[in-house]
């Protein structure tokens, strides 16, 4: 698919942090952010799935 971003004034593109996924950020002329999907994971891995300790780190 073609997306006309023209309009847009900010472009975000998320992800895992492959180096392929920040090139085409830029190429875009868009931000990278690590994508929330990996993020909690990534979180759940170091702090465990205790309910209260996760939305503590979230907050």
């Amino acid at each position: 698919r073609i997306y006309d971003l023209e309009g847009c004034q900010r472009v975000i593109v998320g992800g895992d942090g492959a180096g392929w996924i920040r090139e085409g950020a830029d190429l875009l002329g868009a931000e990278y952010q690590y994508c929330r999907f990996h993020l909690e994971r990534d979180l759940t891995r170091l702090w465990g799935q205790d309910p209260q300790t996760k939305k503590a780190v979230k907050a």
